[in-house]
Formats: C-alpha cells, structure tokens, sequence
C-alpha cells in the first residue's frame, strides 16, 4: 500500500535531526546534478536517467531571494519522466524535493521509492492563482528507516511540475572532494590544491593559469562555476594551483605553484616599480630587483575576502581582479583597492577544517621532500631534514 502524502502548496519542516543530508541540484532534462558546485559524474555518484523530462529552465532569483522557475520541466508530453541514484543510501529517513508549477497550473504526483520498498506518492495539486511558479519545498518523512538506492519520477495531469532538488536525509555520510571557501587562513595547509575566485556574487570568474599567449604581465580569468551561496566552486584544472606554506624572516608566508601545467613555477609579483605584474617564474627569491617576489602573505576575513601580499620589492603588491580590462584579468596592484578576491581549498566535505598553521610550518622542515624555502635572508633547498644554503653550504 503507497503512502499517501497530500501536499497543499506549503513547505513542510524537517523535524528531525541525521547522520547526513546530500543535496542534489539538476542541471538538465536528462537528470544530471550537481552537490553544492561539484558536478556528479553520473558513474560514482549521481542520478542514472530512467527517463527524459520536456527541457531544464534555470529561472531566476527575484528581488525578495525567491528563486522562481527553476528545475526540470516533466510535462503532461513527458510524464512519467525521472532517475535513480547511483549510490545507495543508508536509513532514510525524509526526502525533500523543491519544486514549483506553471502560474496557476500544474499537477500530478512525484513517486519516490527506497530499495525494494513500497513508493511514496507526493500528490501536488494546482496551484493558488501567480504562485506556482516559485519553488518551494514539500518534505516525505518516514516513520521506518528505508535502505537502498532512490528512485523517483514525475507523473504530470496538467501544464508542468519542475523538479530542481532532492536532499536526502540518511544515516550515509559520504567522503566528498569539494572546493571550499576559506573564511580563516588558519584552515590553509601544505600542499593544499586551492583556486583562487572572486570576491562578488555577481562575478562568475576564477583566475586561469599564465599564458604568455595571452599575457606576458597577468593571468586571464576564466568562467567559474559556483555554489549559489558562493560555498563552494567546481574544480577546474585550468585553476587548480599548489600551495606551501614556509617561514620567512620568523613568520608564516606563502608561496603559490602551477605543478599541472609545468615544474617548479611560482606566482611571482615581477612588476618591478611601474608595472602590475602577476607572472609564473621557476625561482621565489630574485638577488636583484624583485627579492622575495614568490613569497605571499596572507590574510582571510570571516566573508571569506582574501588579502593575498606579495613580500617581494614590486610596487604591484596585492593580488586582485580587475574587470576593467578586456578581457578581465588577475594582476597585483598597489593598493587593495580593486575587486577582492577570495580562495577555495579542496577539502573532503564534512571534516573540520581548522588546523593551526604554526603547527604546519613545522611539519614543512621534517617532510621528506626537497622545496625551496627562504630563512634568515638566504635561499635554501631543504631535503628532508637537512637544510643547504644554494651556494652549496650545509646549515
């Protein structure tokens, strides 16, 4: 016997607490997602297309934050249209699906079922006159814990139903690699791989790697895909870059590489005193003009804002987006007085973040690795535990 939910154009709370809640957001008529701004493979995680809804309509956001017209349209043409997911999820125990109609039409009933288990039916009735069209949630609670892979689908009577999430709240909790906001610099650690954004939730650029085609003098921006709260951004390996953290002159610095692309080559700010420059080189420390021009100081707000400062002689100091150039670029300035920037790390969703960077620093001395690192005002290649200086002298 189904369960027979009747659903009268509200939003239902949640009332009770899980191990974990996954959120799928769709992107097309043939059901693919994503997880926050991460794109599901469709192979190790996802929803696998039992069948294709008419078209996805990405909608808007009005001026009240109502998100309006936005999902996968399952038409009376298309009924019957939805997917099942690929992993299994462990005691259900509610499902969430956000959802919305034509103005004033629309109806139907959403199925969901769990494993082997008797389907729940969402019945969804037409809609107050000018409202369906925002979405909203409708929430099945289970009163058993269900186990199994997920199935739903979308039978459509009249004008459209749009599906444009699921959250799954059960006692799985995945590993998930995500590109995450930085809001304390103490959740920054070695060899973090990290892209660096922007600042604006109206600027959908991250910064691309350097291309002397392009630019001899910045890095061009490319097109980012963000979390819609700008959490998170999906991984771009045009944007990925290294970071390592090192001791300079007693005190915590940075310095940044692009080991895709090529070996052993850092940001360098290499404007000198008249340019902006933001460039890649293959050494941190420059004898002559530029001193410690691979080298960064970093700063990060609780907003995420990220003051990124180079410690070398350049004027063009700080990191930042400029849109004003055609096409936008990243470049350092003089003064922190463009659009800021901001930094994501890539994190296993879930784990707590915070770690103590001094503690990290001295984890970098002992690592059997070879780096370059500059202490008391010499450059040295560390290997290991031994440290030399580069003209050769063992410290």
């Amino acid at each position: 016997m189904k369960y027979l939910l009747t659903i009268v154009l509200v939003c239902v709370a949640l009332l009770h607490s899980y191990a974990g809640t996954t959120i799928y957001t769709f992107t097309s008529e043939d059901w693919q997602s994503a997880i926050n701004a991460t794109v599901c493979d469709g192979k190790t995680d996802g929803w696998m297309c039992d069948k294709e809804a008419y078209d996805y309509q990405e909608g808007y956001v009005d001026a009240q934050n109502r998100i309006y017209s936005r999902g996968v349209s399952v038409k009376t043409g298309t009924s019957g249209a939805g997917a099942t997911s690929i992993v299994t999820f462990d005691e259900v125990r509610g499902v969430d699906i956000n959802f919305c109609q034509n103005a004033s039409k629309g109806k139907g009933s959403i199925f969901v079922q769990i494993g082997e288990n008797t389907p729940h039916e969402l019945i969804i009735n037409r809609p107050p006159k000018s409202m369906g069209q925002y979405n909203r949630d409708t929430t099945i609670q289970i009163a058993t814990a269900e186990t199994g892979k997920i199935r739903f689908w979308v039978n459509c009577s009249e004008n459209a139903i749009n599906i444009n999430t699921i959250s799954i709240h059960s006692a799985s909790e995945f590993d998930r690699e995500v590109y995450k906001l930085v809001t304390n610099v103490k959740q920054l650690q070695d060899l973090d791989q990290i892209i660096i954004g922007v600042h604006d939730a109206e600027i959908n650029h991250i910064m691309g790697y350097f291309d002397e085609s392009i630019s001899q003098n910045n890095i061009h921006a490319i097109g980012g895909k963000y979390s819609e709260d700008r959490t998170y951004v999906a991984a771009d390996d045009d944007a990925i870059y290294t970071l390592h953290i090192t001791e300079l002159d007693g005190k915590a610095a940075f310095y940044i590489e692009d080991n895709i692309r090529y070996e052993g080559a850092y940001l360098v700010a290499s404007g000198g005193q008249t340019k902006n420059k933001l460039a890649l080189w293959d050494k941190l420390y420059d004898s002559g003009t530029y001193g410690n021009y691979g080298y960064w100081d970093i700063s990060v707000d609780p907003s995420g804002e990220a003051i990124i400062m180079n410690l070398g002689n350049s004027v063009g100091k700080y990191m930042q987006y400029n849109v004003g150039n055609h096409p936008a670029l990243f470049a350092c300035y003089a003064e922190p007085n463009k659009i800021p920037i901001c930094i994501y790390r890539l994190t296993i969703e879930g784990k707590d973040d915070e770690e103590d960077i001094e503690t990290d620093i001295q984890s970098v001395t002992t690592k059997p690795q070879t780096y370059k690192s500059l202490i008391k005002n010499q450059l040295v290649i560390i290997s290991g535990e031994e440290s030399y200086t580069i003209l050769g002298t063992k410290l």
